[in-house]
């Protein structure tokens, strides 16, 4: 099994990195970027993108559910409303595709409450 050389930097680079390395696709490249009131910072890139020029993975939105509960042996449907888990500040994982003109924030980064703290920032 060959090692893989981790660069200097962040721990998001070096995470950057290994996912690159393992996982490479030419067609899917991950990077990682900030929300902010007009879209998504990515970290390695000087523009913004607009909220037109990605998507973003269902379980990030605002959305309900229907689920069903079992209590003293009924079952019992219930509709669960789930708040959108982005916020302006919030790290995301995002990947692009079609050449780069496209982008799907995957996931939220860091594991505070607010979703802003992570491992890049030391906390």
């Amino acid at each position: 099994m060959s090692t893989i050389e981790l660069p200097e930097g962040s721990g998001m680079a070096k995470l950057a990195h290994v996912i690159k390395a393992l996982g490479y696709n030419k067609d899917v490249d991950f990077e990682f970027g900030t929300v902010t009131a007009g879209g998504v910072k990515l970290d390695n890139e000087t523009f913004e993108l607009d909220a037109e020029d990605f998507d973003i993975a269902e379980h990030l939105t605002a959305h309900t559910r229907t689920a069903t509960i079992t209590g003293n042996g009924l079952p019992y449907s219930v509709s669960i409303a789930f708040d959108s888990a982005l916020t302006i500040g919030s790290r995301v994982i995002v990947a692009s595709y079609n050449a780069g003109q496209r982008y799907i924030i995957l996931d939220r980064v860091g594991g505070a409450a607010d979703g802003v703290k992570s491992a890049e920032y030391g906390q």
